[in-house]
């Protein structure tokens, strides 16, 4: 095994993959809910999907080699940071926001009752 961290092109395809995981996790969670619930936890999962995609069309800009120096290699590392955050900020945290809103609102109605 090599003692070489794994380069931000892995982590990135690694985050885009475990946001598809999450993906699949909020539907099949929505699969027992009532319909407007439901329709609400899969607009959340698609911004899981478009998380991804956002992760991966980086990565691909990103050189894979780990003996490559980054901020040598891009011409602009800012602009990938900054795209990095934008698809966190726009969709990773926006559906992590949706989905405590709805927890929010559950418990809400559960303590009504």
């Amino acid at each position: 095994m090599s003692d070489l961290q794994p380069t931000l092109w892995e982590q990135l395809r690694q985050a885009a993959w475990q946001g598809l995981i999450l993906r699949d996790r909020l539907l099949e969670i929505a699969e027992d809910l009532p319909s407007p619930d439901r329709e609400r936890i899969r607009q959340t999962a698609a911004k899981m999907v478009t998380f991804g995609a956002r992760l991966r069309d980086i990565a691909e800009q990103l050189p894979q080699d780990p003996n490559v120096d980054l901020l040598e290699a891009l011409e602009d590392p800012d602009a990938v940071r900054e795209s990095i955050e934008n698809a966190l900020e726009e969709y990773f945290e926006a559906a992590l926001d949706e989905l405590q809103a709805y927890v929010d609102e559950v418990e809400q109605e559960t303590e009504a009752k």
